[in-house]
């Protein structure tokens, strides 16, 4: 009997561990590969991204050049080219710094200026490229709430939920200091950093409300505790109606309710292939520290699969020093996540290979695009392998 409880207990943790060890065995597996002519077009002038059309239940595949050609291209999943939006209404002298797209008659540009300027932009355009609204959101909010100067961008391509747009807010300046002259590049840190790291750094906009909410100053300290040391700006992804706020420097992710920009939770993510984040540096090593956080490990985008219910963390592996890759050749990695962000597996992937920035998420898988440093890297084709999860 003693013996049969010893076997019997010994089975049971077996069993409990063999069933913790397989919920681990995600991966992806690649199904097939993708080809969109775009005729050379830079998709990195203004993003790509997948669309579903309400009006034909179909899904769409875009890229968007804001710089040469000034248009977006749609297509669908099997290659073909269905129909083209020009952007030259919606776009001036700003540069561009993403597209959304909500539906075909409302495509959200964003247009971005300066800390020194404070004209940043939503224009609105329909199928036809017809711009219907344009809103220029420092002149808005001033207007609305008074305060401080701030330059509004978007930081990546998901920064749209629902009615909803968020942007980074970088704290420019105060009205009444718009005079004030710096003797040196330490006059002007002195003066900005702190006053940076003390300002809200998101703008939630409602694009039919047109209300706007300017919040989150507590994340800097949160990120860096230390008031007198310096790291480069926060990054965000909004996925399954979660913002996520994250910075090169570790490798937590701060998740917040969309709705009430209230902290939720605080995830941990850890890689088995590379150290994630760097140290903070000081204010007078800026310059230093800016050439060196590409070549350390960093989160760089967030995915969520709607179909499967995974998040990809998509990062970025560090860089020995003796070996100095170009940065975007360096290896990453996809960490697997499930919805309740329990980590389910990761893979590795060549930079050389593959590009890190270049994936979207389709009901045929997960689209990976290729590196431009292939031997086979077509400049006139946007190409991807397709990528399922293997549970």
């Amino acid at each position: 009997m003693y013996w049969g409880k010893i076997v019997f207990k010994n089975l049971l943790l077996f069993i409990i561990v063999f069933l913790l060890c397989s919920c681990q065995r995600v991966s992806l597996v690649k199904t097939k590969e993708l080809s969109f002519i775009t005729d050379g077009i830079p998709v990195y002038y203004g993003g790509w991204g997948m669309f579903i059309n309400e009006e034909d239940n179909t899904e769409y595949i875009w890229f968007a050049d804001a710089k040469e050609k000034k248009k977006i291209l749609f297509f669908t999943l099997e290659g073909e080219l269905k129909f083209e939006i020009p952007l030259n209404e919606a776009m001036n002298w700003r540069r561009v710094g993403g597209v959304a797209i909500k539906s075909l008659d409302t495509i959200i540009v964003v247009n971005f200026s300066s800390r020194d300027i404070c004209d940043d932009q939503l224009a609105f355009i329909d199928r036809n490229g017809r711009c219907w609204k344009r809103i220029s959101l420092n002149k808005m909010i001033q207007e609305e709430k008074g305060g401080d100067n701030y330059v509004y961008v978007n930081a990546g391509y998901s920064f749209f939920s629902g009615n909803t747009v968020f942007l980074r807010a970088l704290w420019a300046s105060r009205p009444q200091d718009e005079d004030i002259t710096f003797a040196d590049h330490d006059a002007f840190r002195s003066y900005y950093y702190p006053r940076k790291y003390s300002s809200p750094c998101i703008l939630k906009f409602d694009i039919n409300s047109q209300k706007s909410d300017l919040a989150l100053s507590e994340i800097w300290r949160m990120i860096c505790p230390d008031t007198n040391l310096f790291f480069p700006t926060i990054m965000y992804a909004v996925e399954n109606n979660i913002l996520f706020i994250h910075s090169q420097m570790d490798n937590r992710l701060f998740l917040y309710s969309t709705e009430n920009l209230e902290l939720e939770k605080i995830v941990t993510i850890k890689s088995k292939y590379t150290n994630i984040g760097m140290p903070p540096c000081t204010l007078e090593d800026r310059d230093s520290c800016y050439q060196e956080y590409p070549m350390h490990g960093r989160i760089i985008d967030i995915l969520y699969d709607e179909y499967n219910e995974f998040y990809y963390f998509i990062v970025m592996h560090d860089i020995p020093k003796e070996e100095r890759l170009f940065y975007l050749e360096a290896p990453f990695s996809i960490l697997m996540y499930d919805k309740k962000l329990k980590k389910r597996g990761e893979q590795s992937f060549d930079g050389k290979v593959y590009d890190p920035g270049a994936c979207m998420l389709t009901k045929e898988g997960l689209l990976i695009g290729y590196s431009t440093s292939r031997k086979d890297y077509d400049p006139t084709k946007a190409r991807f392998d397709v990528f399922e999860v293997q549970k």
